[in-house]
């Protein structure tokens, strides 16, 4: 979680467009954990007392997102909720992020879908022309 922070901070991201960028880099970053692991993981969690980990950095993520979108206040749209934006920006890069280990995507794909990601999510919080 502090890499993620970090990744956001406001060297880093001078700018909203800066800052969603990062936050899909960040979502598709080279993940080590095959698939087959990642299932292991869900498998044993309960067995191990730790099940409710993953909801926890869900949690700690979508706080990160919206303090880092809070920053560009001027740069979102007004009727933009930032608690609500921050936990649908959240679920789609983890869906999405899952779903490129799950494909085995290639590094061109996986660029192709950072690309479109971004797309989705800055019009997503930007205000209509």
């Amino acid at each position: 979680m502090t890499a993620f922070g970090n990744a956001l901070d406001t060297q880093r991201c001078p700018s909203l467009d800066d800052c969603i960028r990062a936050l899909v880099d960040l979502a598709f970053a080279p993940d080590h954990v095959t698939p087959e692991r990642h299932r292991c993981v869900i498998e044993l969690a309960p067995r191990l007392g730790v099940a409710d980990r993953p909801e926890v950095v869900r949690q700690a993520t979508v706080g990160i997102i919206e303090a880092a979108l809070g920053r560009y206040p001027a740069d979102i749209a007004p009727e933009i909720d930032l608690a609500t934006a921050s936990i649908l920006i959240a679920t789609t890069l983890e869906a999405l992020a899952h779903r490129a280990v799950q494909m085995q995507a290639t590094r061109s794909q996986i660029e192709s879908l950072a690309m479109e990601t971004t797309r989705l999510v800055t019009r997503y919080l930007t205000p209509r022309n």
